[in-house]
């Protein structure tokens, strides 16, 4: 008799160090499934803040650069070579640099949040920072090779046919 008290003793102790275990790792397992979301949806609203961010760039930009494009198509510097200084002129009044934001889009791959979001939406994302790094790259190289032209009056027609094509390279990249 007392072998059985002490056997159901122990079954009963044994089930509840089970239910326990498994208590505790559903309870880690929501904690974990909980993390992510909040992960994914932090994500998501730098993801919408940075794009707004780039989106604002952008729109800041297009406007001087269609300015720009109808300058240049008015320049004619074929007919008159003596023009090379307003195309100088011009080819100064470029910005910088194009200066589009990805720290979302590295962060959210450091973290492995990419790999938790919707196929869909990282498509997306992924697409959306391609084009702003084709952008960035025409922008950039393209302005370092427009400033360091030397403009003469014999070049003049050469760069000003290059600058309209590298602006309307630009644009193009901003209308995507």
């Amino acid at each position: 008799m007392h072998f059985r008290v002490w056997l159901s003793r122990t079954i009963f102790e044994s089930m509840l160090i089970v239910l326990s275990i498994l208590l505790a790792l559903g309870v880690r397992a929501w904690q974990d499934e909980r993390g992510v979301s909040q992960l994914i949806e932090r994500s998501k609203t730098s993801f919408e803040r940075e794009l707004t961010l780039n989106k604002k760039t952008i729109d800041d930009l297009y406007p001087f650069h269609q300015g720009l494009q109808s300058l240049l198509a008015e320049l004619e510097v074929e007919s008159h070579p003596d023009k090379a200084h307003e195309l100088r002129n011009i080819l100064d009044s470029l910005q910088p640099e194009a200066n589009l934001l990805t720290t979302a889009w590295d962060t959210a791959l450091a973290t492995g949040a990419l790999a938790q979001m919707d196929y869909e939406l990282v498509y997306a994302l992924s697409l959306t920072y391609s084009f702003q790094e084709r952008f960035r790259t025409l922008y950039n190289s393209g302005l370092i090779d427009q400033l360091s032209s030397n403009v003469t009056e014999d070049r003049a027609p050469t760069l000003a046919y290059a600058e309209f094509r590298y602006v309307n390279g630009v644009m193009l990249r901003e209308s995507e």
